[in-house]
Parts: structure tokens; C-alpha cells; sequence
């Protein structure tokens, strides 16, 4: 069963390139043990036109991590159209 949250969580990376080492979700610090599976998007909102401006595309960095209590989650970072970084618990696998 998958449960799915998209929340904002608190990352810490470390390596070349930076990679997952720990978050915070909801108060709780999870270290990860390992990145089972990860890949880019870059996807253009919906209603905008195809091949729209790289501008309007959404460009996120997404990471299978399975932490210290055996859970599997999905993160993302959101590098979004302002330059803002955020950092996002999409669901539990």
C-alpha cells in the first residue's frame, strides 16, 4: 500500500554528487540507509503549451530512499521557476 503525504521536509546531503543522507519529516529525523532508484523530471505544467519555454517546466530531482527504520520513500527536490530549492516527501512505498 502507498501512502502519500507531499509534504515539505528538511534534507541533508552529503557526496559528490549531493545525494540524501537524512531528512526531517514531521519532527522526526530519518537517516537513509540507501538510494534505491533516482532520476530527473522536467514537465511542464498543465494547460501550457508542448515544448513550452524551459522556464514554465517543472525541474525536480526524485530519490527512492530507504532510511534507518526500513521504510521506503519517495523525496524530490524542486529546483523551481524562481531559483527557490525545496525539498518535498511525496509518498511511503
Amino acid at each position: 500500500m502507498v501512502d502519500f503525504f507531499s509534504e515539505r521536509i528538511e534534507v541533508t546531503c552529503k557526496g559528490h554528487p549531493a545525494r540524501p543522507a537524512s531528512f526531517v519529516w514531521r519532527g522526526k529525523e530519518y537517516h537513509v540507509r540507501e538510494i534505491r532508484a533516482s532520476w530527473q523530471e522536467w514537465k511542464s505544467p498543465p494547460g501550457s503549451p508542448r515544448g513550452g519555454s524551459w522556464r514554465l517546466r517543472r525541474h525536480r530531482n526524485h530519490y527512492h530512499a530507504l532510511t534507518d527504520t526500513g521504510e521506503l520513500f519517495e523525496i524530490y527536490l524542486d529546483r523551481g521557476r524562481s531559483g527557490k530549492k525545496e525539498w518535498v516527501l511525496l509518498k511511503r512505498l
